[in-house]
């Protein structure tokens, strides 16, 4: 995942992202433990570590349904997952 404008000198730690539906939902849609990969002026990269079963679901779904390959993502998937799928 990368986040764009987000200062390097800011961005070293090990944390949780979370994503709502809009503004006002209380409920998280995704969330997942994160480390950062890398950083630099553009913004940062994160790696998933750990994530629970529906916000794995709503990854993967969402990378299925923005993919020009789809049978790639499906492939890739579903054949390892580099993190771990538990509650964060």
């Amino acid at each position: 995942m990368f986040l764009a404008g987000c200062p390097p000198q800011e961005n070293k730690a090990n944390g949780v992202i979370i994503i709502y539906n809009n503004t006002k939902s209380e409920v998280p849609r995704f969330q997942a433990a994160v480390s950062v990969a890398w950083s630099n002026e553009e913004g940062i990269g994160l790696e998933f570590t750990a994530m629970n079963p529906d916000s794995y679901d709503f990854l993967r779904t969402t990378l299925i349904n923005n993919a020009e390959q789809r049978s790639v993502i499906l492939h890739d998937l579903t054949r390892s997952c580099p993190f771990e799928i538990a509650y964060v």
